[in-house]
């Protein structure tokens, strides 16, 4: 059991706790901060209305928006009830294929954010940026972080243990 305050250790995580983490704590979180993000992506966008990158930061927010949404639909409807056939023992010979296709998915997002960083100059407050606008530079920044730690933790911890557990299953 933790103790209120102490760090959680991801990758001592039991794969089961972890998984469980990801659905029960992450996604869900991800998605009511996801509205946040909208609505902030608005706000940056309206204020860089008349820079000549205008465009593109558009249709960056665009793209993250959608596939960020349709990843962590995914997650739920396809790769965490997949997960539930992998915990009852069964040897999944579709496992690395489904991961690689989620490490796409993944690459996209990241990339994305790449981009994101790029036209806002590392989410650079404008100098005479409002209150708000400040809030809203600060809540894509930590948007990004936590949907990066999503990721990390999923392809990074997650995902090799699930491949070793498979090999084993063969053997």
């Amino acid at each position: 059991m933790r103790i209120s305050g102490e760090k959680v250790r991801f990758i001592e995580m039991p794969s089961a706790e972890l998984v469980k983490y990801l659905v029960d704590v992450q996604r869900p979180y991800l998605l009511k901060t996801f509205s946040t993000f909208s609505i902030c992506g608005k706000m940056v966008m309206e204020a860089n209305a008349t820079e000549p990158g205008a465009r593109l930061i558009h249709n960056v927010f665009e793209k993250l928006g959608k596939i960020v949404i349709d990843y962590l639909e995914q997650d739920e409807k396809v790769f965490f009830t997949y997960l539930e056939q992998f915990s009852s023992g069964k040897y999944l010979v579709d496992l690395p294929p489904r991961l690689l296709e989620m490490r796409k998915q993944h690459t996209s997002i990241k990339h994305l954010f790449k981009k994101l960083r790029v036209f806002t100059n590392n989410y650079a407050v404008p100098k005479q940026a409002s209150a708000a606008l400040k809030l809203c530079y600060a809540q894509l920044f930590n948007f990004e972080q936590d949907v990066l730690k999503h990721l990390f933790l999923e392809e990074d911890v997650l995902f090799p243990r699930l491949l070793e557990l498979n090999e084993r299953q063969v053997n």
